[in-house]
């Protein structure tokens, strides 16, 4: 089978050619949106560079992308829907490098604290240099701000953790 390709300029958007499910709404002189309908939802992408997507034939936009971001900038959920932010919620200083854990690095000692609880997922043990692998079974498992090791490190080995608190 050929494939079609169908070049659309203007106000030629049709029916015949889009199939049901698009349609161009013309607002005003300056504002032209293409709606696309897809199971009770609706993407209007307009003029203005928006994207907007609804659902279940809400007329209320969910998610507004206006132009092109910032860079730097992410979607943010806001009591006011969906919308760009330069403001990530992390500063940094919510960013922890080689902090040393508290606790006796004697080989007998399993257990460390780090000064602060790292949000789940995001710390890094580095013993002398290598990386731990986290997890039952494992190197070492961590709950709130409590490291404990499988094997207690040897005396005077390098302990170091990265984070994000």
């Amino acid at each position: 089978m050929a494939v079609r390709y169908t070049k659309i300029y203007g106000d030629q958007i049709d029916i015949s050619v889009v199939g049901l499910g698009l349609s161009k709404n013309v607002v005003d002189d300056f504002t032209h949106k293409l709606d696309i309908q897809v199971d009770d939802s609706t993407v209007e992408v307009t003029s203005a560079n928006d994207l907007q997507v609804k659902d279940n034939g809400i007329t209320e936009a969910k998610l507004n992308m206006y132009n092109s971001p910032s860079i730097g900038q992410v979607i943010k959920y806001t009591v006011n829907g969906m919308e760009w932010s330069s403001d990530t919620g992390l500063t940094s200083s919510s960013f922890v490098f080689h902090e040393i854990p508290t606790g006796n690095i004697n080989s007998i000692n399993v257990t460390y604290t780090l000064a602060n609880t790292p949000i789940a997922g995001t710390v890094q043990v580095f013993l002398n240099g290598l990386l731990q692998a986290p997890g039952v079974g494992l190197d070492y498992t961590i709950s709130g701000s409590t490291i404990t090791f499988v094997k207690a490190p040897r005396t005077n080995s390098d302990l170091y953790v990265h984070y994000i608190k």
